[in-house]
């Protein structure tokens, strides 16, 4: 309109507030593209700082402990200390088994291709790696319909249930976990139950801490609120609500 008016007229208050609507829109285009553009940056980060955590609280240690323990294996084999060499085995083999656990679950995770499938898809997916891995039980409770969320958001929430999941093998002694996913009133709920052991604030483990500051960071990320409840044996509760404008405010 500006280009191609008549110079020797004004524009119309009709004209006028057209062409601010399209100024409008153009900003709010320009401003989610660089929210977009900062998800996206933030989410690079994010996923890198996981997995050097994960390498670091995992298979470092793991390797680190493991070398102790064999030292003390050679230790006792050259000392005939047999009875100390039939104890230490079982606590060698479990911890390598444990470190597979979580080479596999990180492994998993990875493959999972949360910008391709909706939340329906990939939960299907972590889940079934999950009980192939661990053998306990899950059960996925969703809604009739998929909410179809921008692939940033998609990525965050998988992180979210990957760290419950792997917190609750870790830590819970549980053997029957819930996941539950849908939309109410304008909302996405995604809730993970266990009926493990539970926890007090007090005494929380330290990657246990690190674990749910991540999720709450991860929650916070896309705009969503992030609540754990645990009480000693009564299990823990994760719970994510995010609002379905979400679907608007980055796409």
């Amino acid at each position: 309109l500006g280009v191609g008016r008549n110079r020797n007229r004004e524009l119309t208050q009709r004209q006028q507030g057209l062409i601010r609507s399209l100024a409008g829109q153009a900003a709010l285009v320009l401003n989610n593209i660089e929210m977009l553009a900062e998800l996206e940056y933030r989410t690079l980060i994010d996923e890198r700082t996981r997995l050097s955590r994960e390498i670091h609280d995992g298979l470092a240690q793991t390797l680190g402990f493991l070398k102790l323990k064999i030292a003390q294996m050679n230790n006792y084999l050259e000392h005939g200390e047999y009875d100390q060499l039939e104890k230490t085995i079982p606590v060698c083999y479990n911890t390598v088994s444990d470190a597979y656990l979580d080479a596999r679950q990180a492994i998993d995770g990875l493959r999972v291709p949360s910008s391709e499938t909706g939340i329906a898809g990939w939960l299907d997916r972590m889940v079934a790696d999950f009980i192939e891995n661990t053998g306990l039980e899950i059960e996925l409770s969703l809604t009739e319909d998929d909410p179809e969320l921008p692939p940033e958001v998609n990525a965050q929430l998988m992180r979210v249930v990957q760290e419950a999941l792997n917190n609750i093998r870790k830590h819970s002694q549980a053997d029957h976990i819930l996941i539950s996913c849908g939309e109410y009133q304008d909302e996405l709920i995604l809730e993970i139950r266990d009926n493990g052991v539970g926890f007090d604030s007090s005494d929380i483990q330290v990657p246990t801490t690190h674990g749910l500051r991540s999720m709450r960071e991860r929650a916070e990320l896309i705009g969503g609120e992030f609540q754990v409840i645990g009480n000693h044996n009564e299990g823990t509760v994760i719970l994510v609500r995010l609002p379905m404008e979400i679907r608007e405010s980055i796409s």
